[in-house]
């Protein structure tokens, strides 16, 4: 009877909650972000598609210069500054690395950028998109002309604690004793010499020539009477300076700062209109509340780097809801206590923290359209989780960290069944044990992945581990635990 009453619970929260969503289709729109959010300190950055663009970015600053490398500040706002310097992020590798680095790089033959990794906002299928950060990108500046090949040079400084650096980017050659000789041989130095020690001589290049062909560009050195030198692509990240890079080209995004929503104190959502988030951070530390009568919507891409509550109120994802790679402690941790957690069709919930707290308690409902990855056991207390068609729910894995959110969803999925989950996701070499307690139901219709590390207690005492599939109030899914195994063998019915 206490089962039957549960899931007559559930599909009643079920299609209160289908209703209020069509309500909501509206009302969304024009319901503002809701956030009293810290001023943060993020980039937008903007796709640079021709030397044209380049040279016309911040009203022309890029085509004058003060000719010095040690003045100027970072540009901001206002109209530019001969002396300023610009954020410049330069993508290559099949969109896999960006060049990145501090005043504390290593100083050797060749330089490896940074790996783009799936929650730092870079996404080089739009031509614009968000950062948190400056994420280490240098900044450039205007030299002068490249009357030989029509195009101009530009100093290329790092930055500092994600700061105008005091070191900038150059080239050493080492002529054998013979000045501008053919044979030189190039030493790619990195971060290079100090600014106020910037003056080329016989062996140095400060500036780089910045070649477009099409939407990209190709940097090199332009040396008087030698081969000229350029950045070449190696793979894995390696960049070299040789005289073979005629191929290697970088994909170019300007960057200016703007305000990121980032919660730095704990909030509380009002009850009453949905207020619907896009581009919002949940600080590490931070719990942020949805009592009774309030409602959360994801409208967006949002992280979650500390504690969602749910309190009798309602989780709607209709985007992504992720967390930060590397988070630890009980960063990204979501309890729904006596709540609703509605993962849409078009929804992605990604955790990616094995230490962070999962828990459905009281008479919750967890209804999944699309997917959800949970990283950290979780205890389902007299709630109900549903899977529905075509969905999955995958418990004790961890999304890859330079996957991109995009192929955690349906849709994907469905165009995607001959692929096997481990092309999305990783088990962590961890034992854990989640908990189902009470008249809870489990009943999935999609994809339910239970990591072979994981196993299930009915009892509040770890150490009483029993069979799933015996001891559960209520069950209804097909488990799978091969990470090796196709989308479409584990899928129950789509």
């Amino acid at each position: 009877m206490e089962k039957q009453n549960l899931l007559k619970k559930a599909k009643s929260a079920a299609r209160l909650t289908v209703t209020l969503v069509l309500c909501l289709a509206v009302v969304l729109s024009i319901v503002p972000i809701g956030v009293s959010a810290a001023s943060y300190q993020g980039y937008k950055w903007v796709r640079i598609h021709s030397k044209e663009e380049f040279d016309a970015y911040c009203e022309g600053a890029l085509t004058k210069s003060d000719g010095s490398i040690s003045s100027g500040s970072e540009y901001e706002t206002g109209h530019p500054a001969s002396s300023d310097w610009f954020r410049i992020m330069m993508i290559y590798d099949g969109d896999n690395y960006f060049i990145s680095g501090n005043n504390s790089c290593n100083d050797n033959l060749s330089f490896r950028g940074q790996r783009v990794l799936a929650t730092y906002g870079i996404d080089t299928g739009k031509n614009e998109f968000k950062t948190v950060s400056g994420l280490n990108t240098p900044y450039i500046k205007y030299e002068g002309h490249d009357g030989d090949n029509n195009s101009n040079r530009y100093y290329v400084r790092f930055s500092d604690n994600d700061k105008l650096g005091s070191k900038y980017w150059t080239m050493y050659c080492k002529w054998y004793g013979i000045a501008h000789h053919a044979a030189a041989r190039c030493d790619f130095n990195r971060p290079g010499r100090d600014v106020w020690d910037w003056k080329d001589d016989a062996n140095w290049w400060s500036y780089q020539t910045f070649q477009w062909s099409g939407d990209k560009v190709r940097v090199f050195y332009n040396i008087s009477g030698s081969p000229d030198r350029g950045w070449e692509i190696e793979g894995g990240g390696e960049i070299e300076c040789t005289q073979a890079y005629d191929n290697s080209y970088f994909k170019v995004y300007m960057g200016v700062k703007c305000d990121i929503a980032v919660l730095t104190n704990d909030y509380t959502v009002n009850p009453g209109a949905p207020v619907n988030w896009n581009s919002v951070t949940v600080d590490s530390g931070v719990t942020v509340n949805v009592p009774s009568g309030a409602t959360l919507v994801i409208d967006g891409v949002c992280y979650n780097n500390g504690t969602i509550n749910v309190a009798g109120g309602k989780l709607i994802i209709r985007s992504v809801l992720d967390s930060s790679v590397g988070v630890t402690g009980s960063s990204g941790s979501i309890t729904v206590n006596a709540g609703v957690l509605l993962v849409e069709d078009t929804g992605t919930l990604l955790t990616r923290n094995t230490d962070a707290a999962i828990k459905f308690e009281k008479g919750s409902l967890v209804d999944v359209e699309g997917i959800a990855v949970i990283a950290s056991p979780f205890k389902c207390s007299s709630s109900a989780v549903r899977v529905g068609f075509g969905a999955a729910f995958l418990l004790g894995v961890t999304p890859y960290t330079t996957t991109s959110q995009s192929a955690y969803n349906k849709a994907w999925i469905a165009g995607h069944q001959s692929s096997c989950l481990d092309s999305l996701c990783e088990e962590p070499a961890k034992s854990a044990v989640s908990r189902v307690l009470g008249n809870s139901s489990v009943v999935s219709n999609g994809i339910f992945y239970m990591s072979p590390w994981m196993s299930i207690t009915t009892s509040e005492d770890e150490s009483s581990v029993y069979s799933f599939w015996n001891t559960l109030p209520y069950i209804s899914v097909y488990k799978s635990s091969n990470v090796h195994a196709s989308l479409q063998s584990m899928m129950r019915k789509w």
